[in-house]
């Protein structure tokens, strides 16, 4: 797309416009269909007229594009590499499609370029383009945590409290004055959950990635860590 001095994709005549095109599309990449809640989405110009402000097109010459679909129309690469793992998300499958290959996905993965912003991607893409394996063991984790949270291990000891024994822990999650409070071994954690599925998941997120065990082995350190605190 043309660019402009001044900061005109912020003038409020062409935030109006872009929301219009946005809007006629359904808020929806016409090329890959991918939404607003996963991509960039911007407007293309099809085609450009000296002198013309980008919001003075019938709305006929402009349709939506994703940031990559945007930039292959202008013959554009996408970086190969230098790309950041950000975060990671399950899906319906068949909802989402991987933002580098266009395969439907269930395990999505967000990256980050400085030069290009956010993709969504499936595990192999990650992989690749990260030049990692964190996608992998980013999915292992989440079969182990699913795992985890429904183990017929949780044992009900009294009302309002269960327990059970993770990796040589022994894990109390217990409801006081409408919250839920954790347990791990003689250690009360201050952190406040709104139900046992939460408070599950921090214990595995701090047993499973060695947090606590880092805190046992510092605790005469700067480290400051308290079950969530």
């Amino acid at each position: 797309m043309q660019k402009y001095k001044g900061g005109i994709y912020q003038m409020s005549p062409w935030l109006t416009f872009r929301n219009k095109i946005l809007k006629l599309d359904a808020y929806r990449c016409v090329r890959c269909e991918q939404t607003l809640h996963n991509r960039s989405l911007q407007v293309h110009h099809k085609y450009y007229i000296q002198g013309r402000m980008p919001w003075e097109y019938p709305i006929q010459a402009c349709l939506v594009l994703c940031r990559s679909c945007h930039a292959q129309y202008h013959g554009k690469i996408r970086p190969r590499k230098g790309w950041q793992y950000m975060g990671y998300h399950i899906c319906k499958k068949g909802k989402e499609k991987c933002g580098n290959c266009a395969t439907p996905i269930k395990h999505c993965y967000f990256l980050f370029h400085p030069q290009w912003g956010t993709l969504l991607t499936g595990e192999i893409c990650c992989n690749q383009l990260t030049k990692t394996y964190y996608a992998s063991s980013q999915k292992k984790k989440e079969k182990k945590r699913a795992t985890y949270l429904a183990n017929s291990k949780w044992i009900k000891t009294e009302k309002a409290r269960i327990e059970r024994r993770y990796k040589g822990r022994h894990i109390i999650i217990f409801a006081y004055q409408g919250f839920f409070f954790l347990k791990i071994d003689h250690r009360l954690g201050k952190k406040k959950f709104a139900s046992y599925v939460q408070a599950k998941n921090h214990a595995f997120n701090i047993i499973q990635d060695g947090i606590l065990e880092l805190y046992e082995a510092n605790q005469a350190s700067s480290i400051t860590f308290s079950l969530g605190k």
